[in-house]
């Protein structure tokens, strides 16, 4: 992924011109672009297409024909620094989790239940 370029606790500014964004991502590797997993990225390999200015050069109907035509098309637009997805600052946390612990070894079902509805308030 292309936030493995900057370290935990930094920050990576890319400029808004053209040049600055492709200066930014030609050179990271083809499977750092989002939506290439590791299947796609062999795919590419076999083909010479190592890192993402390979795939921006690559035409469109090249890629549709190794990736798909709808993640062919999605790796194009990303790599020439397209992105429609939307940014949202605060991502809702995909899990949670509460614990209760009982002082002594706990049998009754009924206290379970109890401790159940406790946590998921």
């Amino acid at each position: 992924m292309l936030a493995a370029v900057t370290p935990p606790g930094s920050t990576t500014v890319v400029g808004n011109s053209p040049y600055d964004i492709a200066a930014f991502l030609r050179p990271q590797r083809a499977a750092a672009l989002p939506g290439v997993g590791p299947a796609a990225a062999r795919s590419l390999s076999r083909y010479g297409i190592y890192s993402i200015g390979d795939i921006a050069d690559t035409p469109l109907t090249t890629l549709q024909r190794l990736l798909g035509t709808a993640a062919g098309r999605q790796a194009h637009t990303r790599s020439h620094g397209q992105d429609d997805r939307l940014v949202v600052s605060q991502a809702a946390a995909r899990s949670a989790s509460a614990e209760h612990r009982f002082d002594v070894d706990e049998l009754n079902p009924d206290q379970h239940h109890q401790a159940i509805l406790g946590v998921a308030r």
